[in-house]
């Protein structure tokens, strides 16, 4: 079974966008607007590798350094 999904296609970040806002994705996640930012701008410009670290927790989102 895949698991993760596919996070680099063009499709993803439209589907998503289009399905819920940044801060009301937050209130769901009971974390603030600007986490969901810095994660959109992981998935967006980071490197494969940087990605998989943030998912597996290695990284905290908001020290991605991007």
């Amino acid at each position: 079974m895949q698991q993760g999904g596919d996070r680099k296609s063009e499709n993803f970040n439209t589907e998503i966008s289009v399905l819920i806002s940044q801060p009301e994705a937050a209130a769901m996640l009971n974390v603030s607007t600007d986490s969901v930012q810095f994660a959109k701008k992981v998935l967006d410009q980071g490197s494969e590798e940087l990605i998989q670290k943030v998912d597996t927790g290695e990284i905290l989102i908001l020290s991605a350094g991007i």
